[in-house]
Parts: structure tokens; sequence; C-alpha cells
């Protein structure tokens, strides 16, 4: 990058400019292709006020596809009845306060390999504020801050619905929309 120069004389204001385009219509140039999209609209109205982020971590770090796995197994020892939602690395987050716990989990994988012994630490990172993302949705404000965390808080709690759920499956990559503007990257998923 530093070897890179760029002419300031090549970039003219009138080529940064933005192209609307009225609807209907149609260029001269390409294919018309059809698109289609899904998008649910998030009422935030039966939202928790506040969520509690913990930071997860699992000993030995390999091989990362049990760290699912691992992690639900802990929850059902050492959180009974707690409901987290777990990114699969290092995140996790819920709408009770949990005390931090440091546990052995033994854990044996479904495809019949070897029992293998983690150790998971569970420790409180955050509290959240949940009640921003009603704020932030309900602005018009472009200026207003995006509030990430409480954003990656609901991306983790969707995405951890249907994660371990053999009826649906990853496909692309979407945004999660708020009116005009894009709240995060995230998952699209089909049910099958």
């Amino acid at each position: 990058l530093g070897a890179m120069r760029i002419a300031k004389e090549k970039i003219r204001r009138t080529d940064l400019r933005p192209v609307l385009v009225r609807r209907g219509a149609h260029g001269k140039r390409g294919k018309p292709v059809s698109v289609e999209a899904n998008f649910f609209r998030l009422l935030l109205d039966k939202l928790k006020g506040t969520a509690y982020h913990y930071d997860v971590a699992i000993e030995p770090d390999r091989p990362k596809k049990f760290y699912r796995p691992v992690f639900a197994q802990f929850c059902r020892e050492n959180y009974p009845g707690a409901m987290l939602a777990f990114d699969g690395q290092k995140n996790a987050y819920t709408t009770r306060k949990l005390s931090d716990k440091k546990a052995k989990v033994v854990f044996q994988p479904d495809d019949g390999g070897k029992q293998r012994e983690y150790t998971v630490q569970v420790k409180e990172a955050a509290q959240l504020d949940l009640g921003v993302l009603k704020t932030y949705m309900k602005s018009n404000e472009e200026t207003m801050a995006k509030p990430m965390s409480a954003i990656q808080c609901l991306d983790v709690v969707l995405r951890s619905a249907y994660e371990n759920n053999p009826n649906f499956v990853r496909v692309s990559v979407c945004r999660i929309w708020c009116g005009n503007c894009c709240l995060k990257d995230s998952l699209i998923v089909v049910a099958l």
C-alpha cells in the first residue's frame, strides 16, 4: 500500500456524483434480470430492555466445529433453564444475569469420534441496553451513531435460532435493513 500512489488530477468531483435512476427506467446496455428479495420487519415492542454479554473461552481451541455442541452441553450442565445465544466463537448473550463459571465438559461427538475433555469458561463482559435499538430504529437522523453492541447481540440471537437446526441451510450474505439504512451484514437462511 505504501508504494501505491493516486494521481489527484485523475479524480474529478463530477466523477463522484451518485446516479439516480427513476422508477421504471430501463437501461440500454446489459440484460434485465429478475431479483427476488426477502426480509422481515423487526418488531421490537416486546424486546427485553437489558441483555448480558459474556465472553466464552473454550480449551483446547481445536477443532472449532465442536464449539457449539460443547457450549450447549456446558449450558445444560451449568445453567439449566437459561437460554444463551452463542456466536460459535467467543461471545454469548442472554437476558438473565448469570454467575461466571469455569467447568470441564466431556464431549462425545455424534459421528462416533473420540471422546474429548474441554474446559469452558464464561465471564460477564458487559450489560447492554437494548432500548437503544428502538430509539435508533425510530430515529430519522442519519447522524445518529449506530448502537453496534446491541446490533451484534440481536444478530447473534437471530442466528442462534437456526444454527443447530437441520431444517435451515446457510445460503448467502445479506444485510439487516432498518428503513433506509443498513444495520449489519448478516446471513440469509432457507427453511427446508
